[in-house]
């Protein structure tokens, strides 16, 4: 199971718990005995080592569950580290789930739960009993008919750690609510969180109307807001505010398929709009996008990454650009197959690939114009050169020492009053003379 389902698979088995604290209820109310031995009998049922602090049942005005410190481990091993922990949660049953007639619960409200993950050395997750267990639990094929009128939890807080490549995850401060969750309906859910990964921190805060199937093990979110801050790595010091809105997300987990549609972003001095799809979900996921932008100014966005663009002979140049491209990402690498953009008086078109393997990028752009000695250095520092063709290949001249397949094309390319038409440079992997042709 792919780090990516673990959100889904969270609200699902939180479902399904949900469901089995019903029916333990209605168990409690009628044998009182039970009470000293709910660790045990859940532990038997889960097949992993459960404890709890304490309990409390109530029966009036409705049947109510109350426990504290609950602590269910990864496995069966008695020195195996917790899965699950929290603090406390109050369960709050009608009298017809009571007398076994449904599985609605009135009211969940949950305390400082915390989710524990993490991938061994050889893949392993060590989830994997518990949701063995979970769907243990869920009873057959049939679909489930449970329903949650209101779900509140806040301190939450969940951990990620994959063994393989030192990845971690960490999500502080969680805390969600949501209104009469039942499978397949639509409900509002609203959700804010903190959290740190490698050396970036963030927050943020999401609105969405959601729903989700774990039965067909479908996921769906419709009109989705999200503000959030995010600071750190090599980001300025007093990080960038982020914002964007999503459509509706689909996702079909047992199809491995993933659509994000009418996708908006404010941030980093960028405004974004697309579509992303995702298939091979389980196995090898492939992402195909298309995004556009709004015009902006490329040296306020590096600016905002703390990476400002090197001086110009012209201080003007480089102060707008848009762009629109569709591509690809997966286990070959990154490929944007259509590429056209706009910065200043140009327009670009062409292509780019990013192998994930040892070969060299490519690069294919063509240009209708440019004003080339306008985004050399500064006259100061270097004499601009007598020709479109030398200005090119100055600019390139970092390209030297990269193994690179390229070739650009610029219909007119000017430098100092100079104009050259059709010109054409070519670099070819690991050969430090580009060639140039022009008239």
């Amino acid at each position: 199971m792919r780090p990516s389902r673990l959100v889904p698979l969270s609200l699902a088995g939180l479902a399904i718990v949900v469901a089995a604290i019903a029916l333990l209820a209605y168990a409690l109310v009628r044998l009182a005995w039970f009470e000293r031995n709910v660790s045990g009998w859940l532990s038997d049922r889960l097949g992993l080592p459960v404890t709890l602090g304490e309990l409390a049942i109530g029966y009036f005005p409705e049947p109510w569950i109350e426990v504290d410190n609950l602590t269910v481990a990864q496995s069966a091993r008695d020195d195996a580290a917790s899965l699950i922990e929290l603090g406390a949660a109050r369960v709050e049953l009608p009298w017809r789930t009571v007398f076994g007639r449904s599985l609605r619960v009135d009211r969940v409200e949950l305390a400082a739960p915390r989710l524990r993950l993490s991938l061994d050395a050889s893949g392993e997750p060590n989830w994997r009993a518990f949701a063995d267990a979970l769907a243990a639990l869920g009873g057959g094929d049939a679909p489930a008919r449970w329903s949650i009128g209101s779900l509140e939890f806040e301190g939450g807080a969940l951990t990620y750690r994959d063994a393989r490549d030192g990845a971690a995850v960490e999500l502080t401060g969680v805390a969600s609510s949501a209104r009469e969750v039942a499978p397949g309906e639509s409900f509002p859910l609203r959700l804010r969180l903190a959290g740190q990964a490698t050396d970036y921190t963030f927050h943020a805060a999401i609105e969405t109307f959601a729903s989700l199937d774990p039965d067909r093990d479908t996921y769906a979110a419709d009109e989705l807001t999200f503000r959030g801050w995010l600071g750190g790595g090599d980001l300025g010091l007093g990080g960038v505010e982020l914002a964007g809105r999503v459509a509706e997300i689909r996702a079909d987990l047992a199809a491995g398929t993933v659509g994000i549609h009418e996708l908006t972003f404010d941030g980093l001095g960028l405004q974004l709009a697309g579509d992303v799809e995702v298939t091979g979900l389980d196995a090898r996921p492939d992402i195909a996008f298309a995004l556009v932008s709004e015009p902006f100014a490329p040296r306020a966005v590096a600016n905002s990454l703390n990476a400002p663009l090197p001086a110009t002979a012209d201080p003007t140049a480089l102060a707008r650009a848009s762009a629109r491209l569709r591509g690809r990402l997966n286990e070959t690498g990154l490929a944007i197959t259509e590429l056209r953009a706009e910065f200043d008086d140009s327009v670009v078109e062409g292509s780019l690939l990013l192998p994930a393997s040892d070969a060299p990028p490519q690069v294919r752009l063509t240009l209708d114009r440019i004003r080339l000695d306008r985004y050399l250095p500064p006259a100061d520092a270097a004499d601009p050169p007598a020709s479109p063709q030398a200005a090119l290949e100055s600019m390139l001249a970092a390209a030297r020492d990269i193994d690179v397949d390229a070739e650009i094309v610029a219909g007119e390319a000017e430098a100092r009053d100079i104009k050259a038409r059709d010109l054409r440079i070519v670099i070819a992997p690991n050969d430090t003379r580009p060639a140039a042709t022009g008239r």
